[in-house]
Order: structure tokens, then sequence, then C-alpha cells
């Protein structure tokens, strides 16, 4: 079962299909070998129909994990200009932090306090 939109649809996976049109081969007497070449385009096709999405998914992740590791760097080079100019003591990310997605939360955390800091000191 799929759930779309919050409603609940039964969609038969490939594999149902497969064995329903099976029992229909068995049963008009298709011989052998024309079901196993039969079957065989049957799953080359649905490997290429499942394929296409699956490499668009998987680029997709890629460019996000990028994005991430961009935006870390930008945002860590930010703050560190932050902490010269208002000539703070250089905090190096926690050791701790070892996933870049927590980083990039403590390194935005960091450069919204410092920005707070420097308009209160700019007023």
């Amino acid at each position: 079962q799929d759930l779309v939109n919050g409603m609940k649809i039964n969609t038969p996976s490939p594999w149902s299909r497969l064995r329903q049109v099976e029992k229909l081969w068995n049963k008009v007497g298709v011989e052998n070998e024309e079901k196993k070449r039969k079957k065989k385009m049957f799953i080359e096709d649905l490997l290429l129909v499942m394929e296409t999405p699956f490499k668009i998914f998987l680029e997709n992740e890629i460019e996000e994990a990028r994005n991430i590791e961009v935006s870390l760097r930008s945002e860590d080079s930010r703050r560190q200009k932050l902490m010269t100019m208002l000539e703070e003591e250089h905090i190096e990310i926690p050791h701790s932090l070892k996933l870049s997605i927590p980083k990039l939360a403590w390194i935005r955390d960091n450069v919204s306090r410092l920005e707070a800091k420097k308009e209160a000191k700019m007023k």
C-alpha cells in the first residue's frame, strides 16, 4: 500500500503483477522458453524504468551534500571574520561534531550570536 496525500491506496508491486501474468501464461499454455524470454524482458524494462528516478535521486542527494559543505565553509569564514572584527578569541569547532549538518548548525548559532554582539556594539 502507498500513502498518497494522506490516503491509503493499493498499488500492486511489479512482482505481484508479474505473478498474475505468469498465471495467465500457465492458463493459456505459453511455453517455458517463451515465459523465460518475456520474464527477462519484463525485468530488464522494470530495471530501466527504476534506474532513471534512482539516478535523479542520487544526483539530488549528492548536490545537497555539496551545498551543505559549501555553506559550512562559507559560514565558518563569516564566523572567523566576525570573531576577528569583534576581537574575540577564536573558537574552534568542537571535535565532537564530526558530521557536517551539526557543524553547520553550531557555526550558524555562533554567527547569530556574533552578529547580535556586533549590532549591540554598533548602537
